[in-house]
């Protein structure tokens, strides 16, 4: 999430302040970063290194086919650091500590970031800086294209709008946030196709949970067209595969939705929520497929995910009012 001018990248810069084109005028600027030439012919990434007087390490900033860009940095310092970063009206970026300490000049405040914090910046804040104490200093961010943090503001996520926060995720979420930005710092430099896929399956899934990680404070509006397509997709796997096993993650992954919204939403667009509207839809298809002769009762409550028949029977009494033998 920092960013330091660079002379010899500057051109570059100057006719796109978004993406690698933006983050090339900054670095240099207070020369912690020398640009080295990247691993390969990857118009797409740059690497540079830390500047041998004050220690030793990277960072590499790398453009993926959304326009997000993925920031990794792990380097020792000899001695306290300080560089500065500037913010554009419609940038949107987060970031995660993972060794060392940081204090952030934010706006109007001071902040001394640790591992668990995620920090969040968004909008025209001016000028900030960053000061770094001696010792291991590693880290990831994720800077957002403008249309998509305009699309997530849209939508009702509160911390990509304009401003800078820093989140403290509950003890679990920070440990799969923290175990996921762990992975993608260990990705080699010179990633095979494989290994740059895998760069931005972890990108996304951060970017999904953080997401998440306010959403009790903002919730968007169930009518808006974006999200009533998304429940009506769920709606319409579970109609069509309602004999598979089927898990919240699992649907909110398939139709591009937060966890949480999509049980809030589903619940009510229908009534229900989505683990008892999935089991009412299989008791309805093994009521059909017994009357017609189709199944035994012990297939249809195999089709419908019950290893034991007396189970089975009990659910169907529940939802029919009469056992299956009685069909």
């Amino acid at each position: 999430m920092q960013r330091n001018e660079m002379p010899g990248a500057a051109r570059a810069g100057s006719q796109n302040t978004h993406g690698l084109g933006g983050y090339a005028r900054w670095f240099e600027s207070d020369a912690v970063f020398i640009e080295e030439a990247p691993p390969g012919p990857q118009a797409d990434v740059r690497r540079y290194r830390f500047t041998p007087r004050l220690g030793q390490g990277w960072m590499e900033m790398r453009q993926i086919d959304q326009g997000l860009v993925i920031g990794r940095s792990a380097m020792t310092a000899r001695q306290s650091f300080r560089h500065a970063y500037d913010w554009t009206p419609d940038a949107a970026s987060f970031g995660m500590l993972l060794s060392g300490s940081m204090e952030l000049g934010l706006p109007r405040r001071r902040h001394v970031a640790q591992g668990a914090d995620v920090l969040v910046c968004a909008g025209d804040m001016g000028r900030g800086h960053s000061v770094s104490s001696s010792g291991p200093v590693s880290g990831i961010s994720i800077s957002l294209p403008p249309p998509m943090a305009l699309a997530l503001r849209e939508e009702g996520l509160e911390f990509f709008r304009h401003g800078a926060r820093v989140l403290a995720p509950s003890a679990g979420c920070a440990a799969r946030l923290r175990g996921l930005a762990l992975r993608m710092l260990a990705l080699p430099a010179a990633g095979s196709t494989l290994h740059r896929l895998a760069q931005e399956a972890l990108a996304l899934e951060l970017i999904t949970l953080v997401a998440g990680l306010e959403t009790s404070r903002a919730r968007p509006c169930a009518d808006h067209p974006r999200w009533r397509a998304a429940v009506g997709a769920a709606i319409d796997i579970l109609h069509a595969e309602w004999d598979q096993p089927h898990t919240i993650t699992g649907l909110a992954r398939r139709v591009g939705m937060n966890e949480c919204y999509l049980k809030s939403m589903f619940r009510e667009r229908t009534g229900e929520g989505v683990a008892a509207y999935l089991r009412r839809l299989r008791m309805e298809h093994a009521r059909a497929l017994i009357a017609q002769g189709g199944c035994t009762v012990q297939q249809a409550a195999a089709l419908a995910g019950y290893a034991n028949p007396s189970h089975f029977a009990q659910a169907f009494r529940r939802v029919h009012g009469v056992l299956p033998s009685q069909i």
